[in-house]
Formats: structure tokens, C-alpha cells, sequence
């Protein structure tokens, strides 16, 4: 059950459920050379800290899971269908892995696609 825990998290790190949430910010706060009034709209990436890990693209599930793990939202208004989605996508992966015999039938790694996070407002 670990297991399965770790691979479902490391799949959702990868493919989060949202890509990001807007919030409105409450006081005035400087983002790295920017100066964020209050009151204003910004929009959360929620995959950032998910690739912020050491080899991004590629798929361990045994990862060191110390990282910000935000694949339905946080705080208040978190998905609210976020633990029913983990237990069926858990379900979903048991009664494949149940029903079904898998062989890698290739030693190609799979690719992710590839892409820049870039922190900057401008």
C-alpha cells in the first residue's frame, strides 16, 4: 500500500489534476524584483514546486517526497473531490495491475514533455 501511495503521488506530481489556482493578495509584498500591490489577482502555478526536484521529468516513486505537493489546490478552497480521486485513481491502478499482465516491452525510456518554469512577473 506504501507503494501504491508513492506511485500515485509521483504520477499526480507529474500530471497534476490543476495547473494553478488564483488568489487575491490580502497586503503588499515584493516577488523578487516586483513589487505586488494589494488587492491584486494574481495566479498560483501549482506545478512549480513539482518540478523544483532533482531529475523532473523522470518517474520515481521512491522520491524523497519533502516538496510542496499542491496537485488539487491548498488552504480553504482545495478541490473538495481531491480524496475520492486518490482512492479511485489507487483503485484504478490495483485493478489493472489485478486484471492485467503488463511487460516493458521496450527499453526506451519514456519521455516527458520538456519545458521552462520561469519565476519572473514581467
Amino acid at each position: 500500500l506504501k507503494l501504491l501511495n508513492k506511485f500515485v503521488r509521483e504520477t499526480l506530481r507529474i500530471y497534476n489534476a490543476g495547473v494553478g489556482m488564483y488568489r487575491i493578495t490580502t497586503k503588499q509584498f515584493k516577488f523578487g524584483n516586483h513589487l505586488v500591490p494589494a488587492n491584486q489577482k494574481v495566479f498560483v502555478y501549482s506545478g512549480y514546486d513539482h518540478f523544483n526536484v532533482t531529475d523532473p521529468f523522470e518517474f520515481r516513486p521512491d522520491r524523497d517526497q519533502n516538496y510542496n505537493w499542491t496537485p488539487f489546490g491548498i488552504g480553504s478552497r482545495s478541490c473538495l473531490g481531491q480524496i475520492f480521486a486518490v482512492m479511485e485513481l489507487k483503485m484504478i491502478v490495483y485493478l489493472t495491475l489485478y486484471r492485467y499482465h503488463i511487460d516493458i516491452t521496450s527499453s526506451q525510456p519514456i519521455m516527458f514533455p520538456q519545458f521552462e518554469i520561469n519565476g519572473s512577473l514581467a
